[in-house]
């Protein structure tokens, strides 16, 4: 299975529609002929005579310097619906652990410093 997206100079994916915005996530289009029809809708769109009148920007010059990139999707795995629903948990819970143990360790870090520098502040004279 192949899909196609529209990219400009930066990298950044069209959103499509009648005056796309470009962004890191952008539209997939599934079929060659669907991405067709929107390039050819924006370049009618642009000759049309109301837009025209309306001193609306050349919708060509949205899509000027861009790529239509074709992707193909390969399969990567397979895994029954619990399986995968059980690994995204346990590596939520596996985030999450790692998560508090930096906290933890930082909040160490930060009590001993401010343990010397008492010690330093307060010498024990005894």
């Amino acid at each position: 299975m192949n899909v196609y997206v529209i990219l400009n100079s930066e990298g950044k994916m069209s959103r499509g529609g009648q005056q796309p915005k470009f962004d890191a996530w952008g539209k997939f289009w599934r079929k060659a002929g669907s991405i067709t029809n929107h390039l050819i809708g924006m370049e009618t769109r642009s000759k049309s005579r109301w837009h025209q009148n309306q001193n609306q920007s050349d919708p060509d010059a949205v899509y000027a310097g861009c790529e239509v990139v074709e992707y193909e999707l390969v399969e990567v795995s397979r895994k029954p619906v619990r399986e995968f629903i059980e690994g995204y948990r346990e590596r939520r819970r596996k985030k999450a652990k790692e998560s508090e143990d930096a906290a933890a360790a930082r909040k160490r870090a930060s009590d001993l410093k401010m343990l010397k520098k008492l010690q330093a502040q307060y010498p024990d004279d005894s």
